[in-house]
């Protein structure tokens, strides 16, 4: 009898020891997923124009104009310099001026933000962890924007890692003397830094310590103040302080301009159901799973209605800001993911208990079926294939503006251009970072930035006059000095009059491959317009 005990207690010790070495098996394959496709063919596009401001703010940084636009030092750019700029520069000191060098950092906070969002998962269900590790580890959207030089990966790490933090500190009942506290105050001060859409997590934060303070008061027999708990008492100092903090945040700072900041006059019109839109179209099951998965942790687990309302909060904040665009809710990802993927963790928990209980003998071909569920169910939701497709297309990925090779449309205008040659762009920022000095911004609509000076419109980020009007482009064309223009994804849209663009193609010469993505070459021979 002992003996037939002591051999069902190390047969369960060896499914135990197997089952751990299959999770963590499985566990160290997303990370090496992971890991290659944010890495794969990081460096191989052009920079995209917002990349070109984190970029130009760096590389200044480091010749010692300080964080400042192409023009350098009258221009000053200091968003997200504590987060963004300032890594990127490290990275630059250390691996050269690459596109390889600017977009790194961001791959790391997209890879600790995988990190993070498996450890809050896992909270609720092992297998929940491992489903959130890979939906964020192969997911195009999440991909895509995890390998871009700019602050949204930066959001999301800060955003992620100060709802862990604060879950742990719940864990401990909110005690003042716990790390937790002063690690969240850092966290705080980074994520605000790196984009003001991390302040509605501020907001969610207090919600949640006033429900969970609401629901301690309402057992209470008597209300009074020697009925209430330490903890109760602790909340309500949370409560009043984080609400001060706000308040003087605003009349320190101001309310948030990112909740009114008006989008470009070229952005199409985006309405209220915009980003509900956008999740439909990317995740039309997910989306669904999230609400089921929300209400059920909602209801179940008190802590977890932390994610819920940070959800809420910010994704009505992001609806109702009038510019929307996808990189502007690329943080709530994860938010979308944990709860969906325990709902599909709960049932396959449920079903494989039903599948093994009870029974020892379970043959190899049931214990495929069991164990390849979850493998079956994260390729539905997101395949690597998937990922590994944005990464093969680099320059058109789906849910980015999409990217122009300016690397080489530049090297062949530095290739054969003369020193006196003139040089337009429809980018300023990347002609100059690629080429050199540009003389000229060719941009017709949606003028902004802009100085006038000496009777010319000059953008200050770079000092290009704009070539804002057809007669100016006829100007120039009637000049001795020969002509390249430098034609990126804009050009072809609503950056640039019709006439304008036509006058260029009637007049200009195409120069280049046809090969190159999203841009065009255009070359005009000064002494041909004056024979």
């Amino acid at each position: 009898m002992e003996l037939t005990w002591a051999s069902q207690r190390i047969g369960r010790i060896r499914d135990w020891n197997r089952q751990r070495q299959l999770y963590y098996g499985a566990l160290g394959a997303i990370v090496l997923i992971a890991v290659a496709l944010r890495f794969r063919r990081l460096g191989v596009a052009s920079l995209w124009i917002d990349e070109a401001f984190s970029s130009w703010a760096a590389w200044n940084f480091l010749t010692g104009n300080g964080f400042s636009d192409p023009i350098g030092p009258s221009s000053p750019y200091r968003r997200a310099w504590l987060t963004t700029s300032l890594p990127i520069a490290a990275s630059f000191e250390l691996f050269g001026r690459t596109e390889f060098a600017a977009r790194l950092p961001s791959v790391l906070y997209s890879l600790g933000t995988v990190g993070v969002g498996y450890f809050i998962a896992v909270r609720y269900n092992r297998l929940g962890g491992l489903l959130t590790a890979g939906f964020l580890a192969v997911d195009p959207f999440f991909l895509i924007w995890g390998r871009v030089a700019r602050m949204y990966t930066a959001l999301g790490f800060f955003f992620f890692a100060s709802i862990y933090v604060i879950l742990r500190w719940y864990d401990q009942e909110f005690q003042f003397r716990s790390p937790y506290p002063f690690v969240l105050v850092v966290l705080v001060y980074l994520g605000q830094n790196a984009q003001q859409a991390y302040l509605a997590l501020g907001a969610s934060t207090v919600l949640f310590l006033a429900m969970l303070l609401a629901g301690r008061l309402w057992v209470l027999e008597t209300l009074s103040v020697d009925a209430v708990d330490s903890t109760s008492k602790r909340l309500a100092v949370l409560i009043v302080g984080g609400v001060l903090v706000a308040g003087l945040y605003v009349v320190l700072r101001g309310f948030p301009g990112i909740v009114t900041a008006s989008p470009p006059s070229t952005w199409p019109d985006r309405d209220l159901m915009y980003y509900w839109k956008l999740f439909g179209q990317a995740y039309p099951v997910l989306r669904y799973l999230f609400v089921a998965g929300a209400m059920y942790l909602w209801v179940q687990r008190p802590d977890a209605r932390l994610l819920v309302l940070a959800f809420v909060v910010s994704f009505v904040v992001a609806s109702v800001t009038p510019r929307k665009a996808p990189r502007y809710v690329y943080h709530l990802l994860p938010l979308v993911a944990i709860p969906g993927l325990y709902a599909i963790a709960e049932v396959l928990t449920v079903l494989w208990r039903k599948v093994t209980e009870g029974d020892d003998e379970l043959g190899m071909i049931s214990q495929g079926v069991v164990y390849a569920v979850p493998v079956v169910v994260l390729l539905i939701v997101a395949s690597p294939l998937a990922g590994f497709a944005a990464t093969e297309s680099v320059n058109d990925s789906p849910y980015h503006p999409g990217v122009s090779e300016w690397r080489e449309a530049s090297a062949y205008v530095t290739e054969h251009a003369d020193e006196d040659d003139v040089i337009v762009s429809t980018r300023p920022e990347l002609s100059m970072w690629y080429y050199g000095e540009t003389d000229y911004f060719f941009r017709q609509n949606g003028l902004g930035p802009v100085v006038e000076r000496d009777g010319e419109y000059v953008h200050p980020r770079t000092g290009a006059v704009y070539l804002n009007d057809t007669e100016d482009v006829q100007v120039l064309l009637e000049g001795e000095q020969d002509v390249w223009l430098i034609a990126g994804k804009k050009f072809e849209l609503n950056f640039t009059d019709s006439e304008a663009r036509a006058l260029v193609q009637e007049e200009f010469e195409r120069r280049g491959s046809e090969s190159w993505r999203n841009i065009e070459l255009y070359y005009q021979n000064g002494n041909s317009t004056q024979e």
